[in-house]
């Protein structure tokens, strides 16, 4: 069921469009996950990457106001961020690997 509710906004956000650039300016960075991993999100381009952990860069779409996914489905990020602009924090959510993988 997971994996459908995640598909599903990716496909709604990719007929969408994606993002304007500006919108990555405050998400941008290197954050502390609450497990003690790293996160970093970078752009090149149009595009926009999430790096855990030194583990390959993946690249990630706006799913919704703060609010992300991986093209392929393995996580989604949502940012606490104020009217302002500035964000506090995130919160990572990881799809489950699917039996045989």
């Amino acid at each position: 069921m997971h994996r459908l509710i995640t598909t599903a906004l990716l496909a709604s956000a990719l007929l969408a469009g994606a993002a304007p650039a500006a919108d990555f300016d405050n998400v941008r960075g290197s954050y502390v996950l609450e497990d003690g991993r790293s996160l970093s999100i970078c752009q090149s381009g149009r595009r926009l990457y999430a790096e855990l952990d030194g583990q390959a860069r993946i690249e990630i779409v706006a799913t919704a106001a703060s609010s992300f996914a991986a093209r392929d489905g393995s996580l989604a990020l949502h940012f606490a961020q104020h009217a302002n602009g500035s964000v506090s924090g995130v919160q990572l959510r990881q799809a489950a690997p699917l039996a045989g993988r």
